[in-house]
Parts: structure tokens; C-alpha cells; sequence
């Protein structure tokens, strides 16, 4: 395929590269400018050469293009390297260099003997420009250059339309005319039962719903476009359900679905008039915060608690026959299975024909299992799923397949949670807390809901100091 160099791998690889020799070459100009701006007492008198000889020069030279490698990728400049807007790069650039020259400014200068220089505005904004001139220079030329091959080598992408009415019609023209840098190849619609077939003689390419798995494997489709003709949510709800497991890119009509299109971002209305399904609802840069979060605060707490965790366990073993660790398979992201470790807070056989949900006054429960949920203890185990990218720590709550197959029966939408990875806390938890039976289950994942189409990190935040205040007053069960 011509267009294998310009696969988002390599595309990101590029900005990368291009990245660090913009950051090394602009720290030797940053350098220069310190050379010239100190006092003789701190660069000495044997030339430039000598003075970037010294030993913490050298390893300021080497470290500081990784280090804004990482801030380059907290601000979500790399997630999405294939059809980058130009005013999107300059102002992503612009924001992260700024940083980039302020933390310089502060760490490197402040210790040069300069303090009486850290209110002052102008070495601040020269080493912005030096900075900013060589990084967005070097990223200027590489989406430049892209921008001028998909023009004329647009990539091609097998797509579905959900529907066969008008609308679907219309669609399909629209996507086959947009001027993305994919070049769409409609392969055929999925009828909508109760849907009229407007495609004429185009019936060859109408397909059932149930041949879908089939359409998507055997014809290689990467987006499906669902466009029914008239609003039908549960209709629309269990053909979302279907493509979520498939892995595929799925875009909806924002007039379609209200409780998906709820969460319709900036960069959706600039796009097209058709809103990502598999999209977190977060900006980049809350996204990369919000992983970055989970993971240092996972490692954090799991060292913190371990004298707690490990007494714990300690007591259940001594206390209830059987492991300390309870091991239970659980729906992640994308409905994926994957195994949730707790601390065991039931007997060994507190489930033996049917899953069974935990109540109030539930006997199976042991007595210094109380007290573990009571104060959410028996969670602590989850931090190592969130570690090994099962989990966040702030999400909808995952459940088993089980009761998530009972849960669908009466809340379509409920498979929609499965866009974002499944958290230790939640809004449900918070603002209804532990479920009891499938109706309040139900009741709870309305919370969740809620929470898929406004997720941000102040969300995350207050969500967090909700379930504290819940740990610290024993309000759990």
C-alpha cells in the first residue's frame, strides 16, 4: 500500500524524532544564551566550548529533550498523529513550549545565581521563542509534507452504513465526498428493522443485521456509520452494543441518539457532522493526565498501604478458612473479560449454583469482612489491575457478564459503559453506592451514564474526595 509510511505508528515515530533533535538543538542556543547572559563568576573565562564541557551542562543536554518528550505527550500532542489541523498544532505547541520555557526558566536558570531574574518577563518569552521556533518548525514541516501526500495518496477505509433509508443515501455520499485524508469505500448497508429500503438497485449491498460479524471480518471494515431514518434509541442501542465488541471506529449522526450525542466535543462539530462512538469523551490532554494520575497514585497508595493490605490478609487467613485474595472475572473496557482481585470478605462458599449480589445483612459475609467493605479495604487489591491497565481509578463499576446480560434486557443503553475502562470508584458509587439487586443496579448505572458523557478531571477530582470522605466516615457495606 503507497500509503504504509504514513501509518499513524510511523507518523507519531517522526514527530517524535523530530522532537528531540528540535529540543537537543534549541537547549544549545538556550545555552549560548546563558553563556552570554551570566555574570564571569558562573561561565568562567576559558570560552563557550569549556563551559558546556561541565559535567551538569552535559547531563541537562541529555535529559532535558526526554523530559519534554513526556510533557509533549501529556498534552496529547501524539495521540492522534495522522490529520493534524495546522491551528490545532499551533496552539497545542504554543501552550506546551510555554510550559516547557517556564520549568526551564524556574529549574536551570533560578540555580545559575539569576533568582533576581525569575519575575523578570523577557528571559522567559527568549526562551520561549528559541524553543518554540525549532519544535514548531520541525512539526510544521512534517505535517506540511503529510498534509501534501494524503491530497494526493488519500487512504483507503472499507465502511458500513447502519440504515437503508434516504438518510443512509445521503450519508454515503457524504462520506465518499469528504475531503479526509481517507479516501471511503462504502461496502454495503445494514437494514434497520421497520426501516423502508430506499437503496433501489443497490439491494446486492443490503445486508442483515445478523450478517454483521460476518461483513466486518470478511470485507475488512474499519468504520461503521450508523444513520437510521428515523430516532429510534433501542434499536440504535443494540446495534451499538453488537460493534463496541468488534474493536471497530463507529460514528453516529449527532441528531440520532440523545444519550450519546450528549457528550458531542469541539473537536466533533470541526470534524463532520458524525460523532465517534469508540472517542473518549475527554480532550488529550485530560486523557493522558487522567492515565498518568492512575498510575502514580496506583503506586503510590499500593506502597502506602501495604503494611495495611498485608495485615489484612494476615487476619482473613487467620480468622475464615480459605484465600486471602478474592479472584473474580469481571467485563472491562470493550467488553473484555479480565480477572478483579479483592480482599476475600465472604466465606469460600458464598456462591455455589448462581452469581449472587451481597445485601445489607448478608450471612455470608465473615465478620472482619465487615469491617474490610465497610471501609472499602477489601478495594485496596484493585490499584495492581488499575497498574496492569484493566481498571482506572475513577469509572463505571464493573460487573459480570452475568448480571450485565440481565442489565441489558431493560437498559439498552447500558452497554455504552463499556467505552471507558471500568473504575475502583465511580459516580454510581458515590451518588447511589452498593446494589443489592439488578433494578438498583440499573438505578445506579443512570450515575454512570451521567458520568460517560462528562468526564473530565475536576469530575475525577470531586468523584475522588466523595469516595475519601465515604472511606473515612465508614459508609460503605
Amino acid at each position: 500500500m503507497p500509503t504504509d509510511l504514513y501509518t499513524e505508528k510511523k507518523q507519531r515515530l517522526k514527530y517524535v524524532a523530530s522532537d528531540f533533535v528540535a529540543v537537543s538543538v534549541a537547549f544549545l542556543f538556550f545555552n549560548l544564551y546563558r553563556y552570554e547572559t551570566l555574570p564571569e563568576i558562573y561561565v568562567g573565562t576559558q570560552g563557550f566550548k569549556n563551559y558546556l564541557g561541565q559535567s551538569v551542562l552535559i547531563y541537562e543536554q541529555a535529559s532535558v529533550p526526554f523530559f519534554s518528550l513526556a510533557l509533549f505527550w501529556l498534552s496529547g500532542y501524539y495521540n492522534r498523529p495522522l490529520n493534524k489541523s495546522r491551528l490545532q498544532e499551533l496552539i497545542t505547541t504554543f501552550f506546551s513550549v510555554l510550559c516547557l520555557a517556564f520549568m526551564i526558566f524556574v529549574m536551570l536558570l533560578s540555580g545559575d545565581g539569576q533568582e533576581s531574574k525569575i519575575f523578570e518577563p523577557l528571559s522567559i518569552i527568549i526562551i520561549f521563542l528559541i524553543f518554540f521556533t525549532f519544535v514548531y518548525f520541525g512539526r510544521l514541516m512534517i505535517t506540511s509534507v503529510s498534509i501534501r501526500h494524503f491530497r494526493k495518496n488519500r487512504i483507503p477505509a472499507n465502511i458500513l452504513i447502519v440504515g437503508c433509508s434516504e438518510k443512509a443515501v445521503s450519508t454515503a455520499r457524504q462520506m465518499q465526498q469528504s475531503d479526509s485524508f481517507r479516501e471511503y469505500n462504502v461496502e454495503g448497508f445494514i437494514r434497520i428493522p421497520g426501516e423502508n429500503n430506499k437503496l433501489g438497485n443497490m439491494t446486492e449491498k443490503v445486508w442483515e443485521i445478523d450478517d454483521l460479524e460476518v461483513l466486518c471480518s470478511g470485507k475488512k471494515i474499519g468504520l461503521v456509520v450508523i444513520s437510521p431514518e428515523k430516532r429510534n434509541e433501542t434499536a440504535v442501542v443494540r446495534i451499538i452494543e453488537r460493534l463496541l465488541e468488534k474493536n471497530l471506529s463507529v460514528k453516529i449522526a449527532s441528531d440520532t441518539f440523545s444519550v450519546v450525542t450528549a457528550g458531542i466535543s469541539m473537536n466533533d462539530i470541526m470534524a463532520n457532522p458524525y460523532i465517534g462512538l469508540t472517542t473518549p469523551r475527554m480532550n488529550d490532554f485530560s486523557r493522558n493526565l487522567k492515565l498518568s494520575f492512575d498510575y502514580l497514585i496506583s503506586m503510590l497508595l499500593l506502597v502506602i498501604l501495604s503494611p495495611l493490605l498485608l495485615l489484612s490478609m494476615l487476619i482473613i487467613r487467620i480468622t475464615s478458612p480459605g484465600p486471602a485474595v478474592f479472584r473474580q472475572e469481571r467485563i472491562g473496557k470493550n467488553n473484555r473479560p479480565f480477572i478483579m482481585y479483592k480482599l476475600r470478605s465472604m466465606k469460600t462458599d458464598a456462591e455455589n449454583d448462581k452469581p449472587l449480589l451481597s445485601s445489607e445483612n448478608d450471612r455470608r459475609i465473615t465478620r472482619f469482612g465487615r469491617t474490610l467493605r465497610k471501609y472499602h479495604i477489601d478495594e485496596i487489591p484493585q490499584f495492581w489491575n488499575v497498574l496492569k491497565g484493566d481498571m482506572s481509578i475513577v469509572g463505571p463499576r464493573p460487573e459480570r457478564k452475568y448480571y450485565i446480560d440481565k442489565i441489558k434486557k431493560e437498559a439498552p443503553y447500558y452497554c455504552l459503559l463499556s467505552q471507558v475502562k471500568p473504575g475502583i470508584t465511580s459516580w454510581g458509587m458515590v451518588k447511589y453506592g452498593y446494589a443489592s439487586d439488578v433494578s438498583q443496579m440499573i438505578e445506579r448505572s443512570r450515575y454512570d451514564l451521567i458520568y460517560l458523557n462528562n468526564m473530565s478531571i475536576s469530575v475525577d477530582l470531586k468523584i475522588m474526595i466523595y469516595t475519601v470522605r465515604a472511606i473515612l466516615t465508614g459508609t460503605g457495606k
